[in-house]
């Protein structure tokens, strides 16, 4: 598939999340221009680019982090969720795994960024709608510190359609 035939495909998708240009892809793959770090790549772009390739979205966020690769494969205990709000997820979780918010906090520096008490807070109670917005990098800590798929927690913050909430519906889009 051409780089220009891929660009077409993510536009007017509803389940992708943003079209990337024929020029992103190309920088992407040569990752040699100064515009385009893939470190920097969001998940957001991940998500569009995995659904087109049929590649896991997790796979080439955790490559992009330079993480090991077979952190992808890693067996989460929640997979499946129901449509529920990503803040009151993160907190009914973290409540059943009996965390304050200070301990998630302490446990994020492990993975070197830290989540900030007051953010988990404002994450938790949906103050000034901040799911929509959270990195690809907190999106993961989460997920390691909660056992939960980061993927389904990446679905939950971004509303897509609740399709996506089940394992067997976001594994096939890596199939």
């Amino acid at each position: 598939m051409s780089i220009r035939e891929l660009s077409r495909r993510s536009e007017g998708r509803p389940e992708l999340m943003e079209y990337i240009n024929p020029t992103y892809y190309c920088r992407i793959e040569m990752e040699s221009s100064p515009y385009v770090v893939v470190a920097n790549t969001t998940i957001d772009k991940f998500w569009t680019i995995g659904s087109l390739l049929r590649i896991s979205p997790l796979l080439l966020f955790v490559l992009s982090r330079k993480l090991d690769p077979t952190e992808a494969d890693r067996s989460f205990s929640i997979r499946d969720s129901w449509p529920i709000e990503f803040g009151q997820f993160i907190k009914e979780r973290r409540k059943k795994l009996n965390l304050s918010l200070r301990e998630i906090s302490l446990l994020s520096e492990k993975y070197h960024t830290k989540i900030s008490v007051g953010f988990l807070s404002q994450l938790e109670t949906n103050l000034r709608e901040q799911s929509s917005k959270v990195s690809g990098d907190k999106i993961w800590i989460l997920g390691c510190i909660l056992d939960v798929d980061p993927l389904l927690l990446y679905v939950l913050s971004r509303k897509f359609d609740s399709k996506y909430l089940t394992a067997v519906n976001r594994d096939k889009l890596s199939q």
